[in-house]
């Protein structure tokens, strides 16, 4: 943290794993506030929604993404520092409380303003994603019948199996298996979709 950010920590706490190989852990910084480290997986660049060997990654892409969306002035994490040989990334703090906690825990009754911001806000990533074409990762990568059923198999593992505490049987992970493999053969097909990191 030290060579990144010039700062010391007095304290570092993991922070909870959700559907992700990476690792975060809060920092609070000896002149006050805090940061949150993210820590990378051994091969940052080898995740399994890169299906397409022939992408050539010349920056991370979540680095990449942060920084083009920062510049068309969206809200995102800032990037505090980084040491991508020790696989970190420091990033700006924005605390624990989620919109959904917000939401269901302070029993909102400002939820469909949040909504419809968090709707807009996610158009006009979209917008902005749409009119790249200079080479980014975003332009590049494109959902695909493959990394389509990733994401699907992604929610088995982290949003059932590992979420909910619950293991498929062999027959049932063979019924989700073809379950998803029927959605992602009911979109249309020659469909494209930016996949934003």
């Amino acid at each position: 943290l030290r060579a990144c950010t010039g700062q010391r920590a007095t304290a570092v706490e993991a922070m909870p794993v959700h559907a992700s190989d990476r690792r975060y852990y809060r920092a609070t910084l000896r002149g006050g506030g805090s940061v949150v480290i993210m820590k990378l997986s051994s091969t940052p660049t080898k995740a399994e929604e890169f299906t397409d060997a022939s992408i050539t990654i010349d920056e991370l892409p979540f680095l990449e993404v942060q920084r083009r969306f920062a510049d068309a002035g969206l809200p995102v994490p800032r990037i505090e520092g980084q040491d991508l040989e020790a696989g970190l990334v420091i990033l700006e703090d924005l605390g624990n409380l989620t919109l959904e906690d917000y939401l269901n825990d302070y029993e909102a009754e400002d939820f469909e303003d949040y909504y419809l911001e968090a709707v807009r806000l996610v158009t006009e990533m979209q917008r902005h994603a749409e009119h790249i074409a200079d080479g980014s990762i975003i332009e590049r990568r494109h959902f695909d019948d493959r990394s389509l059923f990733l994401e699907l198999d992604h929610f088995r593992e982290y949003g059932i199996e590992r979420g909910l505490g619950l293991r498929l049987s062999h027959r049932e992970r063979t019924r989700f298996d073809e379950a998803a493999h029927a959605i992602v053969d009911r979109i249309e097909p020659g469909s494209t979709f930016k996949l934003v990191t």
